[in-house]
């Protein structure tokens, strides 16, 4: 390139002739650099092996990921990706409805009749932790480190671990409106406390916290319609989504929600967000929503499936998964 430069000067090429050769190089520069190039990534299927509905998903990196179901014994687990997904037996029957995993070895699940399950070597062991009740616990669960946890569900249940799930133990939410959606922010654990989240529910409830459920508080709304998920990014940036297409922000800790427009009257079931601008939304019959721009604009993206999508996890921008109903897992890659 230097040797063509000086060739093309030493021939005195007009500047706007070097000025369009220099701009076509960096286009093409631009376009052959994953960075910085148009990333076109699209949804397909990967075979989970199962027929069960798929309630939860989490992912800790590009190969590791697990999925829940309708039964204790549907549990799949990745270590390619979603290459191949493995069956793992929990020994429990129970309904599992939300899975979280902190790195490849910890995680836990729960579901109903109160089930909490907990692994310590990435699922080839599920050991029962009591929580004391026999809640259903489809609200899932939130851990803000590897310490501390809450798990929420029925009638306002909200329960609180701060060794690991060892023990459970209660926390006044001030609601009696079942709860269907927990999200904390996660910290380092050498972090000092207190932790921040949210919980969300029915007719519209958002409960909140900035000391670690030591006390819950109402935030408003502004709506009625049931809340299934909820994200928070930070201790100021949050997602909540529910029926009739509704969809939720805050940038002030929860003093303010504000509506953000979602194209859809379907319902959403989850909510997932990288960052404050990057997030996806799934629901009813393969919907699935997308934003750069912090849910200012949501954009709708083809799934190729007409199954329920109920829970998504991306570990970055163009890599993430979605389960549904009848087995489902779609990778968007």
């Amino acid at each position: 390139m230097r040797h063509s430069c000086q060739f093309l000067l030493r021939r005195r090429v007009p500047v706007l002739v070097l000025l369009s050769l220099a701009a076509t190089v960096t286009t093409m520069l631009a376009l052959a650099s994953p960075s910085k190039g148009v990333v076109l990534a699209t949804w397909s299927p990967q075979s989970s092996g199962v027929t069960a509905g798929l309630e939860g998903v989490s992912f800790v990196d590009s190969q590791h990921g697990w999925a829940v179901g309708q039964s204790g014994e549907t549990i799949v687990a990745t270590s390619n990706g979603g290459v191949t997904w493995n069956l793992q037996r929990s020994g429990f029957p129970q309904g599992l409805y939300r899975v979280e995993f902190l790195d490849a070895k910890h995680g836990w699940t729960v579901g109903t009749n109160g089930t909490i399950l907990f692994t310590y070597d990435g699922g080839s062991t599920w050991t029962s932790q009591p929580s004391g009740t026999t809640q259903y616990f489809a609200g899932g669960v939130s851990f803000a480190d590897s310490l501390h946890g809450w798990v929420v569900g029925g009638s306002g249940t909200i329960l609180h671990t701060t060794n690991s799930g060892q023990s459970w133990s209660a926390q006044s939410s001030g609601t009696t409106n079942e709860l269907m959606g927990v999200s904390f922010v996660r910290r380092k654990a050498y972090q000092a406390m207190p932790y921040h989240g949210w919980a969300v529910g029915r007719n519209g409830t958002i409960r909140a916290t900035t000391n670690s459920g030591a006390t819950w508080v109402t935030q408003t709304s502004g709506t009625t319609q049931t809340l299934t998920s909820v994200w928070a990014v930070d201790n100021q940036h949050a997602w909540a989504v529910g029926s009739n297409g509704t969809i939720l922000a805050t940038a002030n800790g929860g003093a303010t929600w504000t509506a953000q427009s979602s194209g859809t009257t379907k319902k959403i079931h989850d909510v997932f967000f990288l960052d404050t601008q990057h997030g996806w939304a799934v629901g009813r019959t393969g919907l699935i929503l997308a934003t750069s721009n912090g849910g200012a604009t949501w954009t709708s993206q083809t799934s190729g499936t007409t199954f329920d999508l109920n829970r998504v996890s991306f570990v970055s921008t163009t890599l993430g998964w979605a389960v549904g109903d009848n087995g489902t897992i779609l990778v968007y890659s």
